[in-house]
């Protein structure tokens, strides 16, 4: 489901180091979920969930037999929230959800396939939201001027996918020095910058291939790729297969 104030994710939730504009809540339902970024990792069973603000770096991971859903806010209705605990609260919070909101989510989540109503979204938030509370006011602050400037630089990077980017470009752009900028990019998302920079175009490349209304090379270019060769080497080398098989299915 996706609407301007709620997007809901279901199914294969796997997905590579990457942020966010909405203030996200995982919820898992079966199995494990593993969430993790440069600093941590959390293992999610049934029932648990945790919350992970805009513009934080995360990744996610389901073994076989992972059922789990994903709630995206629009920070247009988290911002209130988001101001009071993000700047002072934990990078992630894992929970456990108590059998009452765990009940009222589900029947939320069947009134809004019905029929959608904003009431009914804000209601879902605060429920949710809600059970992170005091969790998050016992939290000592924990994060780290390098990661905030890396994670800025990857708000910028989202923005300006299908330009001519390069490391030394948003180093100098954040007036940062480029072995450090270097460094700390290495170290807050734990890959370089390149290959961060190459799994965030495949997976924007993901989606329009399975929307189907773009050409390859269209797509290509799209994604920052400078050819369709380019293109076509980089998507093998992150999923198996060339762009066409991957859309063939």
């Amino acid at each position: 489901m996706k609407t301007e104030a709620l997007m809901i994710q279901q199914g294969d939730i796997n997905c590579l180091v990457h942020i966010n504009p909405e203030l996200e809540v995982l919820l898992v339902e079966s199995g494990i979920v593993t969430v993790g970024d440069a600093r941590s990792t959390v293992a999610l069973s049934a029932g648990e969930g945790v919350l992970i603000f805009p513009h934080q770096i995360h990744k996610f991971s389901c073994d076989e037999t992972a059922k789990a859903t994903v709630f995206m806010f629009s920070y247009s209705l988290a911002e209130e929230f988001c101001n009071r605990f993000q700047k002072n609260g934990p990078r992630m919070q894992k929970i456990s959800f108590d059998a009452e909101t765990l009940s009222f989510v589900h029947y939320t989540i069947s009134c809004l396939e019905k029929q959608y109503d904003f009431y009914t979204v804000k209601s879902l938030f605060y429920a949710m939201v809600s059970a992170f509370r005091r969790k998050l006011q016992e939290m000592l602050p924990a994060s780290a001027q390098d990661t905030f400037v890396i994670e800025k630089a990857i708000e910028y990077l989202f923005f300006h996918l299908d330009e001519d980017l390069s490391l030394e470009k948003l180093a100098n752009h954040f007036n940062i020095n480029k072995r450090s900028f270097s460094r700390c990019f290495k170290e807050t998302t734990e890959v370089t910058f390149g290959e961060f920079l190459r799994n965030v175009r495949i997976e924007k490349s993901r989606s329009l291939l399975l929307k189907n209304t773009m050409t390859i090379t269209k797509i290509a270019y799209e994604c920052g790729f400078g050819s369709v060769r380019s293109f076509n080497r980089a998507f093998a080398e992150v999923m198996g297969c060339t762009p066409t098989e991957y859309r063939k299915g």
